[in-house]
């Protein structure tokens, strides 16, 4: 594993450590505030439904009761499950472009994989000129660099074509 590698996993080691820790602190701080402001909604809610100046059915305050219920108890203990969200945020999309480009290692060059089968496929057809080797190399560049400008300017023609 080299430079980029290594730092690669010290960086995202930090960074993990970092967001558990960051995660926990905040929804201990949270958790408190957000229960007092349930139930002082709760409060101000019954209050209301007492005096007469909410009208609701029975039903439908049970249903309010049972969602905020819910809602709290889900969303204080959620920061439980920061792993799967940081997994889910924060590898995913690592993962799923090394798959998509067939990469071994994340930290490695990720293009070559896609160059590569690139520069080929545009050199297959000046290999097959009836031209000598020599008038190859010095009329079309060795590269392949003329094919992929001329295919670059086909495209823009293309495109300006359609525009206008």
């Amino acid at each position: 594993m080299g430079f980029f590698g290594e730092f690669n996993a010290w960086l995202t080691g930090i960074l993990n450590a970092y967001i558990g820790q960051t995660l926990a602190v905040i929804a201990g701080i949270l958790e408190p505030v957000i229960v007092t402001l349930g139930v002082l909604y709760v409060v101000v809610w019954g209050y209301l439904q007492l005096t007469g100046r909410i009208e609701e059915p029975f039903i439908e305050g049970a249903k309010r009761l049972l969602t905020l219920g819910v809602v709290l108890g889900l969303s204080l203990q959620l920061w439980l499950y920061n792993d799967v969200f940081v997994d889910t945020f924060f590898d995913a999309p690592t993962q799923l472009a090394a798959s998509i480009i067939a990469a071994r290692d994340p930290a490695a060059p990720a293009f070559q994989p896609v160059v590569a089968p690139a520069t080929q496929a545009a050199n297959t057809p000046l290999e097959m000129l009836p031209l000598a080797e020599a008038q190859y190399t010095m009329a079309l560049g060795r590269d392949g660099w003329v094919a992929w400008t001329v295919v670059a300017a086909a495209i823009v023609l293309l495109v300006l074509a359609l525009i206008f």
